[in-house]
């Protein structure tokens, strides 16, 4: 809130027409079945959600999640124990870059705020469970608690301002993702 604060201030003083973006989770789908990435290894991986559900405390997932210890080919299944969805807006970095140079190029006056995602947050567990069945991975179905992270994200200003559309579906993430799984693979049997 204070860089954007910044931002405004600085339009307002120096009379430039300013735009903030507000980026959803961004992902580049190479990513998505690395269960060494960063953001989705623990989202995905159950042997690297191990770590992090066990400093919480969360005894019932830990239980679930120690067969997997050392597997890096099983999928986390995600729900909270509300029933509600683990919900996520995944924008890719392809998308991020073209929304990007859409704000850089659009003629707008003021300033503006823009949330910058995709079009409809992903139910995380129904995902893992499409990218395990797309590469052939198994998956292990675990109930989280309630404070579980979920959320979504609009993009109606960026469509609205910005003529923004996501390019990249959710078919195009599972694809991408499958792929690069596949290249690492080769990869690391050479």
């Amino acid at each position: 809130m204070l860089a954007e604060e910044v931002v405004a201030f600085a339009g307002r003083t120096l009379d430039w027409s300013t735009v903030v973006l507000r980026f959803s989770h961004t992902q580049d789908p190479a990513e998505l079945l690395d269960p060494d990435s960063f953001f989705s290894g623990p989202r995905f991986f159950a042997s690297r959600r191990l770590a992090r559900e066990r400093a919480a405390g969360h005894a019932a997932v830990v239980a679930a999640l120690e067969p997997f210890s050392d597997d890096d080919s099983t999928l986390l299944v995600a729900s909270r124990e509300d029933g509600a969805p683990v919900q996520m807006g995944i924008l890719g970095t392809p998308d991020l870059a073209h929304g990007v140079v859409l704000a850089l190029e659009a003629e707008t006056t003021g300033h503006e705020v823009i949330g910058l995602g995709p079009d409809e947050p992903l139910d995380l567990g129904a995902f893992a469970r499409d990218l395990a069945a797309a590469a052939g991975l198994g998956t292990v179905d675990v109930v989280l608690p309630v404070s579980a992270p979920s959320y979504t994200t609009s993009n109606a200003r960026a469509r609205e301002l910005l003529g923004f559309e996501p390019r990249l579906s959710r078919d195009d993430l599972i694809r991408l993702a499958v792929a690069a799984r596949a290249e690492r693979l080769a990869a690391a049997r050479r």
